[in-house]
Order: C-alpha cells, then sequence, then structure tokens
C-alpha cells in the first residue's frame, strides 16, 4: 500500500483528526455532502449556492443545447477546485474548532497516521 503523507490534529475533548495532503477525491467526488460530513457547514452551503447560481445561469442561456454543456464544464471545474482545496479547508476548519496541529506523518491511512501519533505522545504524556 502506498504512504500519504497526514497532518495529525487533536482536540481535547473529540480526540484525533488526521488529513490528508493534496488532493481530496471525497471532495472532489461528493463536494457539498462531503463538507456537511466534515462539519464545515458554510463551505457545503457556499457550494450548493454557486451550483444554484449555475444552473440559473445555464437555464438562461438562449442557446439551443447549452445549458447542459455548460452545467457539465462548469461542475467538472468546480469538482476539481473543490478537491484541490478540500484539504486545505478541511485543516483551516479543524483549527477554528480548537484542534491543535501535532504532526506531520507517513502512513497508509488515516487511522494509521492517528495511531503513530498517539503512539508517540502517548510515551511522552505517559500514557
Amino acid at each position: 500500500m502506498w504512504l500519504m503523507q497526514y497532518d495529525v490534529y487533536k482536540h481535547p475533548v473529540i480526540g484525533y483528526e488526521a488529513v490528508k495532503q493534496g488532493f481530496s477525491w471525497p471532495a472532489f467526488f461528493f463536494n457539498w455532502l462531503w463538507a456537511f460530513v466534515k462539519k464545515m457547514w458554510i463551505e457545503g452551503l457556499v457550494i450548493i449556492g454557486v451550483y444554484v447560481i449555475v444552473y440559473i445561469i445555464a437555464e438562461t442561456c438562449p442557446v439551443k443545447g447549452g445549458p447542459e454543456i455548460i452545467i457539465i464544464v462548469v461542475q467538472l471545474g468546480i469538482s476539481i477546485f473543490i478537491g484541490k482545496m478540500g484539504n486545505e479547508w478541511r485543516r483551516d476548519s479543524l483549527k477554528k474548532r480548537g484542534f491543535e496541529h501535532l504532526k506531520t506523518v507517513f502512513a497508509e491511512s488515516p487511522d494509521a497516521a492517528i495511531a503513530i501519533v498517539a503512539r508517540s505522545s502517548g510515551a511522552s504524556e505517559g500514557i
């Protein structure tokens, strides 16, 4: 399995979260739903708002067949942008919610990254 780079955060009450560095495929495919699952309410609402605006603009397009092409191209562009920015937005969201960045590690999965950091910080905290 491939090793990916993860930023590991810890909240005093909620616990650990790991965020992969790089492109977010879940954000690319599931956009606003992904944002809501990750508790990024404003980002999710903005994404929905952008899609509604794109749909309205496409529907008012006077060119026959134009709306479908516009919607497909713009949605793809939006999805690529969200996939590119998604993990950065998630890191910012965690910081705003009181998570502290502990360490950046290479691991096979988010759970493995958390385990690596928890073991290393647990040893230093006497756990």
